[in-house]
C-alpha cells in the first residue's frame, strides 16, 4: 500500500518526494501556473523521464516501485494534503507495478505454453471413471475419454492431427 503524508506532521518512516530530491516537482505555483497546472506539467514531465528508461529520476520511481511491491511505501511531501504531485508519483509508481505484473503473466503464460508444447504422454488410463494421461514428466492430467494418446506423442502432434480430435 502506498500512502501519502505531509512532511511537516508526519512523525514516522517515509520517503520524501519534494524539492529538491530527484522526485521533487521542478515546476512552481506561480511562476509555472496555479496547482493543477503544475502538477499537470509534473505528470508529462515524469511520464517522459519514465518512458526514458534511463536516469536517476526512472532509477528512483522503478526503486520505489520494486519496495512497493514488498512492503507498506509512505510518501511524503509539504502539500499533502492539497492537490499535490506526490498523487502523480504515486499513480506512477502502481501502473509500473502493473505493467510489470502484466509482463510476468504473459511471460509465465508464454513459459506454459511452450512447457505444454514439448510434453509427451507417457501413457492414458481411467481413475474412477475420470481419464487422465501421464506425462513423461510424471504429472497426471484429465483428458478426453475419447482421446487417442499414442506413446510419446507430442500435444503439438495431438493438436494438429484431426483424427485425435
Amino acid at each position: 500500500m502506498i500512502t501519502i503524508v505531509n512532511r511537516k506532521t508526519f512523525c514516522g518512516e517515509s520517503f520524501y518526494i519534494g524539492r529538491p530530491s530527484v522526485l521533487g516537482n521542478p515546476f512552481c505555483i506561480g511562476k509555472d501556473g496555479d496547482r493543477a497546472t503544475v502538477i499537470a506539467k509534473y505528470r508529462h514531465w515524469l511520464w517522459n523521464e519514465i518512458q526514458g528508461s534511463a536516469g536517476p529520476v526512472f532509477d528512483e520511481i522503478h526503486r520505489l516501485a520494486n519496495m512497493a511491491k514488498t512492503q507498506n511505501l509512505v510518501l511524503a511531501c509539504w502539500c499533502f494534503p492539497e492537490q499535490c504531485h506526490a498523487e502523480v508519483v504515486k499513480a506512477a509508481i502502481e501502473w509500473i507495478n502493473t505493467q510489470t505484473q502484466l509482463k510476468e503473466s504473459e511471460v509465465m503464460s508464454e513459459d506454459q505454453n511452450e512447457t505444454a508444447a514439448e510434453r509427451q504422454y507417457l501413457c492414458c488410463g481411467s481413475y474412477d471413471g475420470d481419464p487422465y494421461a501421464i506425462l513423461s514428466n510424471g504429472c497426471c492430467i484429465p483428458c478426453d475419454q475419447d482421446a487417442k494418446i499414442s506413446r510419446f506423442e507430442t500435444i503439438s502432434q495431438r493438436q494438429s492431427s484431426p483424427s485425435l480430435q
